[in-house]
């Protein structure tokens, strides 16, 4: 009897050893960034890139919009081996506005569409705020994912990525998007 329970825990040892060298071998190290830019941070994590670190690039612009309101934006554009791979931009307007995610949703896939490109969309929480994502693929397969979502009826968050789905993923649940003083 002892040998037989013997076996069994040996068995069951292996089994979780098993089970545990598996899921290590396909989890990532992720790297976490966090970028000051304007009134806000932008943080993140990535999987190692292949390519090389990550370089920021920011950019800081004020527009007047066709009605008169006005649009700040926070770009951050992140290179890496000299070629650009993704963006976020934080838009953030003088007064309130009422957003659509439905037809923003519906007008992105669209444009996609009719530009020539093959467009999918998701509603996908980002920043722990209901969002949108869009699969876009161009004619020669290369993909771009782009992503919206609205922190607050002045400010909204617009994205795109061209890495790897899988390498894509990390980044959205991971980015967040805070407001380091009022802007």
């Amino acid at each position: 009897m002892r040998a037989v329970l013997l076996y069994y825990m040996r068995r069951l040892l292996f089994i979780g050893l098993l089970i545990a060298l598996m899921c290590g071998a396909h989890a990532e190290d992720l790297i976490n960034y966090s970028e000051d830019i304007g009134p806000y941070v932008v943080s993140f994590s990535l999987p190692e890139l292949q390519s090389g670190p990550v370089e920021f690039e920011k950019d800081i612009s004020q527009t007047e919009m066709l009605n008169g309101r006005i649009k700040d934006e926070y770009k951050l554009i992140m290179y890496s081996g000299d070629e650009g791979f993704c963006y976020i931009i934080v838009s953030h307007l003088d007064k309130e506005q009422d957003y659509s995610l439905k037809k923003l949703r519906e007008t992105q896939e669209e444009y996609f569409n009719n530009a020539g490109f093959s467009a999918i969309s998701a509603e996908r929480g980002i920043d722990n705020t209901p969002g949108v994502i869009i699969d876009v693929t161009d004619v020669d397969a290369s993909r771009l994912y782009e992503f919206y979502y609205f922190k607050d009826k002045r400010t909204g968050i617009h994205g795109g990525t061209m890495l790897p789905w899988n390498q894509t993923v990390p980044l959205l649940k991971t980015l967040n998007v805070t407001s380091s003083s009022a802007p």
